[in-house]
């Protein structure tokens, strides 16, 4: 049963990101991170990551809530800073997650939960989000079958599970 939130996915990846001081994490990163990290938990445990649904936009696979709650995230000099809820928040500061802003209970990742994660992190970890906005847009890939010019279209979790067990870790 799925009790995350695509935020809850999100965290972990600030959390790793902000543990090995990776500077390469932004908005777009982190959309792509959360998708890849969905398709291949779909794929391998045929159970969803989290419980919102991934929809084909311009720049690739994206969940509107991660979006709505994130607006912008930039680096500027050596800050990360992430905009939130009309709030500037520096990225470094070691209590900063963005579950502390939406959600009163950080629900328990379990073990499977959290190795696609990592492994997910670990795969991408130099990758920027431009290079995996490339990746998502290749042909075949679950973006490029539902893409018609149209923002918000719903990518079908049967279309994101054959893909990641078809095509493996991409």
């Amino acid at each position: 049963m799925t009790t995350l939130s695509v935020i809850n996915v999100a965290n972990e990846f600030i959390r790793l990101a902000r543990e090995q001081n990776n500077k390469t994490l932004d908005s777009l990163k982190l959309q792509k991170l959360c998708f890849i990290a969905y398709g291949r938990y779909l794929a391998a445990e045929n159970d969803k990551l989290f419980y919102e649904e991934i929809q084909a936009w311009k720049y690739g696979p994206a969940s509107s809530k991660l979006y709505n709650t994130i607006k912008c995230c930039k680096i500027e000099g050596e800050q990360f800073l992430i905009k939130l809820n009309k709030r500037l928040i520096n990225f470094s500061d070691t209590d900063f997650d963005i579950f502390s802003y939406n959600f009163k209970i950080q629900p328990d990742i379990s073990k499977s939960q959290m190795n696609i994660i990592e492994k997910t992190w670990n795969d991408f970890l130099n990758e920027s989000g431009m290079d995996l906005v490339l990746l998502t847009h290749k042909e075949g890939t679950p973006w490029k079958q539902v893409y018609n010019g149209n923002l918000n279209e719903i990518i079908p979790d049967d279309i994101i599970r054959n893909y990641y067990i078809n095509e493996g870790n991409h």
